[in-house]
């Protein structure tokens, strides 16, 4: 794999939720800042411990030289390289952990019955294809 020169966004791709979240920032990423990878895919496989692959309760932001963030942090992490009005959202990194992560994990808990569970990983559009990593 060549070297990264984007954050990777990994994400859960059996799960509703997750695949919105993706879906969101994919719009909202006017200037394509960011890439996404299933955690069940290969590229999370190289780059992305075996436990936080498994446990599936968090997304993960990975900066390209290999800094990881996760729940809360991995989102603040990801509104901060949005654009205005979006990045504001990042200011909330200034809330404690605990509390910030409290809420993340009810929702990470939550997530099949809030947003469902597909049978298989989210294929990404013509359009789309290019921020995707397998």
């Amino acid at each position: 794999m060549s070297e990264l020169t984007k954050p990777v966004i990994f994400f859960d791709g059996l799960c509703g939720t997750c695949n919105l979240y993706v879906d969101i920032i994919l719009r909202l990423d006017k200037k394509e800042k960011l890439l996404f990878a299933p955690i069940q895919g290969e590229t999370a496989q190289m780059l992305i411990a075996e436990d936080l692959r498994n446990s599936l309760l968090t997304i993960v932001f990975r900066t390209p030289d290999g800094q990881i963030y996760i729940k809360s942090m991995a989102v603040w992490m990801t509104f901060a390289l949005l654009s205005w009005p979006w990045k504001v959202v990042s200011f909330a990194r200034f809330i404690p952990l605990s509390i910030s992560d409290f809420f993340y994990v009810i929702v990470a808990r939550y997530r099949y019955l809030l947003g469902g569970r597909r049978a298989e990983c989210r294929l990404p559009d013509e359009n789309e294809r290019a921020r995707f990593l397998k």
